[in-house]
């Protein structure tokens, strides 16, 4: 496999050599192994142990938090452990350590164009140092669904007498640019499209691209949260889970006559849970960064300024697409979420957050919607304030526990329970579309 074939959606193995500390990584200190990659589940499976502090390397299996790599492609590693070993299998002569890998940077290096390097312990330690420093001159992310989010084409349909000719426009593609002024980040999309001459077709991809915005490098952290938050607004909008595909960064380029090319680039991957749901162009079309254009700077600012008001919605909001939990769990974390966003936004004049009981708070955000947003969103025999207090109930029993005799009016029948929450999670998209300046359109 090529560096660019490692995404997040497809698992692979990585075989190579692995040292416990930096200048071990191409010495005969360091042991043969092979990392594998699910989504699920990232293992590194050592054919050997590391010695322990007395020099001895048998029989016993060290815990170790980081651990480095060489892999047979000429790639470093470096990959954070969950602290403890999985598996030890120990044979006479022989043994078989497996660790339980949290995540991993793997980086595609130039060597031959590094200053100072040849290869010697010293050299390895220096350019692990300077890659733990996590020092970043550019981000580039991908997601599930991007090409429909992004919604601009790089084919021209050109009709001919008889035929149908398909041209690139990649060259005409209009990137959206913005500032995220709290962070200091600039936003572009861009394309890639690839063009297959024994089959004379196209496939197109897209990336979101960070870059810092006063300074040559931001820290790795600093992008990754920021595309995170970022999925986050994607899955609000949409209301289906967004998981990455690829991330990859630049930390550092040379110029090589006069082009600028990567001189040490890294990708990124992390244990997570990946959920399908299909993007349905008719009732998202509106979301579009296409059709957004114009309004999109505003509304992502208006999105990282307010994150973190909107921290503990999202992440519930985003824990309910991809999970399959209980049903009583789901509509217990919509009501809350409604509870959390009337504490954080609905607040009085001095700007503080006011003392309401439950049922004050959800009567005053059903009765705020707009009256056609309330034909759309709310069924036409809702008896509102019945419906709160069943709402309460629920919420109070399944938080608090207690007699079920104490809430009997408490939702109960499955059906009901999902038609609830599916009700709720589009009231709370409606007053997030409202805090971000957009036209709620179910």
């Amino acid at each position: 496999m090529s560096f660019k074939d490692y995404v997040w959606d497809k698992d692979f193995e990585l075989k190579g050599y692995f040292s416990d500390s930096p200048g071990n990584i191409a010495s005969n200190d360091s042991l043969s192994g092979i990392l594998h990659y699910t989504p699920q589940e990232i293992t590194l499976e050592l054919f050997g142990e590391f010695p322990d502090e007395t020099g001895n390397s048998f029989g016993f299996s060290k815990d170790l938090e980081e651990i480095y790599g060489f892999s047979s492609d000429g790639n470093v590693l470096i990959l954070n452990t969950y602290g403890k070993t999985m598996e030890h299998i120990s044979t006479p002569g022989f043994s078989i350590i497996k660790y339980g890998i949290e995540k991993f940077k793997l980086y595609d290096i130039f060597y031959s164009k590094l200053e100072n390097f040849d290869s010697k312990p010293e050299d390895w330690v220096a350019l692990i140092d300077k890659l733990e420093k996590e020092e970043v001159m550019e981000f580039r992310f991908s997601f599930e669904h991007i090409e429909e989010w992004i919604e601009k084409s790089l084919v021209t349909i050109k009709h001919r007498e008889n035929k149908d000719i398909f041209e690139s426009s990649i060259n005409d593609y209009k990137s959206t640019n913005v500032l995220i002024n709290s962070l200091k980040i600039k936003f572009e999309d861009s394309p890639i499209l690839y063009l297959s001459y024994t089959t004379t077709s196209f496939r197109s991809n897209y990336y979101i691209k960070f870059t810092p915005f006063d300074s040559e490098t931001k820290k790795f952290n600093d992008f990754y949260d920021a595309a995170r938050k970022f999925n986050g607004f994607i899955e609000i909008l949409s209301n289906v889970p967004i998981s990455f595909t690829n991330i990859e960064f630049l930390v550092q380029d040379v110029l090589i006559e006069e082009n600028r090319i990567p001189l040490i680039k890294g990708k990124f991957f992390v244990q997570h849970d990946r959920k399908y749901k299909k993007w349905n162009k008719s009732s998202q079309q509106n979301i579009s960064l296409s059709k957004l254009d114009t309004d999109f700077d505003q509304i992502l600012n208006h999105w990282f300024d307010k994150t973190e008001e909107l921290e503990f919605i999202v992440k519930q909001f985003s824990k309910n697409l991809h999970g399959d939990l209980y049903l009583e769990d789901q509509l217990v974390d919509a009501i809350r979420n409604l509870e959390v966003y009337s504490r954080n936004f609905q607040i009085d004049q001095n700007g503080k957050q006011r003392k309401m009981s439950l049922f004050e708070r959800l009567n005053e955000l059903f009765t705020s919607i707009d009256k056609i947003n309330q034909d759309k969103i709310l069924p036409s025999e809702l008896d509102k304030e019945f419906f709160i207090t069943k709402l309460v109930q629920t919420r109070n029993y399944y938080t608090h526990g207690d007699k079920k005799e104490k809430y009997p009016y408490m939702i109960t029948n499955f059906n009901e329970m999902y038609d609830t929450k599916v009700l709720l999670q589009e009231v709370l998209r409606y007053f997030i579309y409202k805090e971000l300046g957009m036209e709620y359109d179910l």
